[in-house]
């Protein structure tokens, strides 16, 4: 049957069409960006437990008192040595145990063969200029203590980079953790305690502290031949917080999990084109990206730093499990 419309109807039906159109088009952007939803509440007890909360009060600086890092070990290659504060590590009475500092129950980072521009080493603290950032990253910004705690410094000088080289299995599956006490966060700051990451392929998993708003977790994949990304944030309390945060991958089997204490907070699926494929290896870091355009509108303004001010981020062990 043929239906006569008047050019009147025709208009309403072009306009009913248009409207259903972008109603799909919302829809179908809300199922691929969660973060169109507002982010979940997270509180950390102090027994470690993780939980839902509702009523936290928005993320600031507080009143934290940061510190200068603790005793520290000469690493190989590093040519300045701080000669010690009060920090929060170990006594550095002795050489690194076999567990972690700070009464971790996870090992320290074994930073034993790390030397500059030795490549064949498990870890490397990095030692080059950063493009988005007036803070090049510096090799002396990651030190390490007797007692096993390894701290990572951001000052006027520069900022910490450590990133597993070639002694650190690359893998697909696998189980990563950290045990991290966080620096005071602030605006225009990102504190990644762990991250995995693939120079090549840049396939790339994240925990990030984004400015003093929101923990972040993504993946970033680009096998499509494009950048894409899956994102999930948590709000919360977090300066200060001693935790443990953990990337279990099994990239074969399609999922990613991300848990903090233990307890899952989120899990990336294989059903897009934004899941990495290829194999990766774990980064710790503090940046600013303060020379580029799209991180301000992500992390907060940057404000800078007073005179001779340090944010100081404590790993305390670090765990990798090869499954």
């Amino acid at each position: 049957m043929i239906t006569i419309f008047s050019a009147s109807g025709k208009e309403l039906i072009v306009a009913s069409r248009i409207s259903t159109i972008l109603a799909l088009c919302v829809l179908t952007s809300a199922s691929i960006h969660p973060l169109t939803a507002a982010p979940r509440q997270i509180k950390i007890a102090p027994d470690g437990s993780v939980t839902s909360d509702t009523s936290q009060e928005p993320i600031g600086k507080g009143n934290l008192k940061r510190t200068d890092p603790g005793p520290k070990k000469k690493l190989p290659g590093e040519d300045v040595v701080s000669d010690g504060g009060s920090g929060t590590g170990g006594s550095g009475d002795g050489g690194a145990p076999d567990t972690g500092g700070a009464g971790s129950d996870l090992p320290p980072i074994d930073l034993s063969d790390m030397a500059l521009w030795n490549w064949y080493g498990k870890w490397h603290a990095s030692n080059w200029d950063n493009p988005w950032s007036s803070f090049p990253y510096r090799y002396d910004h990651v030190s390490q203590d007797e007692a096993g705690n390894t701290y990572f410094t951001f000052d006027a000088q520069g900022a910490p980079e450590l990133k597993a080289q070639n002694g650190h299995p690359y893998s697909k599956k696998a189980f990563y953790e950290v045990d991290v006490t966080l620096p005071e966060l602030r605006s225009g700051l990102v504190v990644a305690p762990l991250w995995l990451w693939h120079d090549q392929t840049r396939d790339e998993v994240d925990f990030e502290f984004v400015g003093d708003q929101f923990l972040q977790v993504t993946v970033h994949s680009y096998r499509s031949g494009s950048h894409r990304t899956q994102e999930h944030r948590m709000t919360g309390n977090f300066s200060g917080q001693r935790m443990k945060l953990g990337i279990e991958t099994d990239l074969a089997g399609g999922q990613i999990r991300m848990l903090v204490n233990g307890q899952l907070v989120h899990t990336f699926y294989n059903n897009t084109n934004a899941f990495p494929t290829g194999e990766m290896r774990p980064v710790i870091s503090m940046w600013v990206g303060d020379k580029t355009s799209w991180a301000e509108p992500w992390t907060g303004r940057w404000e800078g730093l007073t005179n001779g001010e340090q944010v100081v981020m404590t790993v305390h062990g670090y765990r990798f499990e090869q499954r």
